[in-house]
C-alpha cells in the first residue's frame, strides 16, 4: 500500500486531531493553558487523509494567485497567547522522537552550513538522540501580523478574547496575512531603529528585514 499523508494538529503530541486540509472554512481549533487559536493547512494536489465525515478537497484557490502562487503548501495560524511568551522560546521547525543520523544523506553537514546562510537563526542537532531543527517563529515565518489586546482584564473582555466571532476574519482571501509586527517592538527601540522598524510592515521583503534584525539582536 502506497504511503499516504495525514496532517494532525493539537496543543501537544498527546492530543492531536486530523486536520481538514484545504478547508479554510473548517480550521482546527487549538486550546491549552498557554494558547487559544485555530490553524488552516493547505496542500496542493492533496491525496491524504481527511477527518471522518469531511469531504476531500484536492486543491484550494489559495494556490491560484497572490502569496500562494508557485507554492505547494501553506500553514496559517491565528491565535493569542494566554500568558507572556519570550520570542526566543517560540520556535518553528522539526523535532523527531528517534535518532535519524543513520538515515541522513552524505553531505548533510555541508548542506546545513548553507542553510544557515539562508536562515542565520536556525538551531539544529540532527545527530542527537532526539534530533531537532528549528528557528525563532518571528524570524522564520514569511508573514506575521501582530495586534496588541486590551490591557483591561475584566471577565467580559476575557470572554471576548476567546470568541472567534469577535476576532479578525480568518482566513481573509485574497490577502490572507499582511506583514506587520511593529506592535511587538518596544517604543524605545522603535525610536532608536525607526528606519529598520518601518520595514517590518507593508513591503514584500519584510520577512528578510525581520530575519536579519533578530539575527543581529
Amino acid at each position: 500500500m502506497a504511503p499516504s499523508l495525514k496532517v494532525s494538529a493539537g496543543p501537544s503530541v498527546d492530543k492531536l486531531q486530523t486536520v481538514a486540509v484545504n478547508h479554510d472554512d473548517m480550521p482546527t481549533v487549538i486550546d491549552s493553558e498557554l494558547f487559544h487559536g485555530r490553524i488552516a493547512v493547505r496542500i496542493k494536489d492533496f491525496t491524504g487523509h481527511d477527518p471522518d465525515g469531511i469531504s476531500h478537497q484536492k486543491d484550494t484557490p489559495y494556490f491560484d494567485s497572490g502569496h500562494g502562487k508557485n507554492q505547494s503548501w501553506s500553514m496559517q495560524i491565528q491565535g493569542r497567547f494566554k500568558q507572556p511568551v519570550n520570542a526566543d522560546d517560540l520556535v518553528f521547525g522539526n523535532e523527531f522522537d528517534k535518532p535519524i543520523k543513520d538515515h541522513l544523506p552524505y553531505g548533510t553537514s555541508l548542506a546545513l552550513q548553507f542553510v544557515r546562510v539562508i536562515d542565520p537563526n536556525l538551531q539544529h542537532d540532527l545527530y542527537a538522540q532526539k534530533p531537532h531543527a528549528w528557528s525563532p517563529y518571528l524570524a522564520t515565518m514569511p508573514r506575521i501580523n501582530s495586534v496588541n489586546l486590551s490591557d483591561n482584564n475584566n471577565n467580559d473582555d476575557q470572554d471576548n478574547m476567546d470568541d472567534f466571532e469577535k476576532w479578525p476574519k480568518f482566513p481573509i482571501h485574497p490577502d490572507y496575512v499582511e506583514d506587520d509586527i511593529t506592535s511587538l517592538i518596544p517604543n524605545q527601540l522603535v525610536e532608536k531603529e525607526k528606519s529598520t522598524v518601518d520595514n517590518f510592515k507593508g513591503i514584500d521583503k519584510a520577512h528578510e528585514y525581520r530575519q536579519r534584525f533578530l539575527a543581529e539582536d
